[in-house]
């Protein structure tokens, strides 16, 4: 039986505003500013998403190559769901742990301790009881923006040095 919103007691069990939320077909419409998962108001830079996939690019790249020595799977857990984020795509748990890139039982580690130091925020999908969704924490979203600007800047020193 699904509880929708509401648990079996009639609490809110999730702590996300249903305008925050999209699943992957429910896509914002075309004049809508924002991001789907965090304020509205706040749309996410296109130069950041573009350096985001790349990032995630060559950390494929290197896992390709250097799997034995490199796993990274917070890393990759709060990239993914950042990409995710500006594609207006819902992430749940399992997506998660497929974009953490290691065992099942690894990724739930990771997910657990980006949970635990509030890097991500859980709540319960509001079309699917069974499922848990997950949305960048407003810290950890500013940390990763940081982190791409500095990318962005050191890509805009190198090219034009050359």
């Amino acid at each position: 039986m699904r509880h929708g919103k509401t648990g079996k007691k009639g609490k809110r069990q999730d702590p996300v505003p249903d305008h925050w939320v999209f699943s992957k077909t429910e896509q914002a419409s075309e004049g809508e500013q924002g991001d789907a998962v965090g304020d509205p108001s706040a749309p996410f830079d296109e130069a950041r998403c573009r350096k985001a996939q790349r990032v995630l690019r060559f950390m494929e790249m290197r896992e390709k190559f250097f799997a034995h020595v490199v796993q990274d799977p917070a890393f990759n857990i709060l990239i993914d769901t950042y990409i995710s984020e500006c594609r207006r795509e819902a992430v749940t748990v399992g997506d998660a742990c497929i974009a953490a890139r290691v065992p099942h039982t690894t990724a739930l580690r990771a997910v657990q301790a980006l949970l635990a130091r509030g890097e991500l925020i859980r709540f319960d999908d509001p079309r699917d009881s069974r499922r848990k969704r997950l949305v960048l924490a407003p810290t950890a979203r500013q940390d990763l923006e940081r982190y791409l600007d500095a990318l962005i800047a050191a890509s805009a020193e190198n090219t034009g040095s050359r």
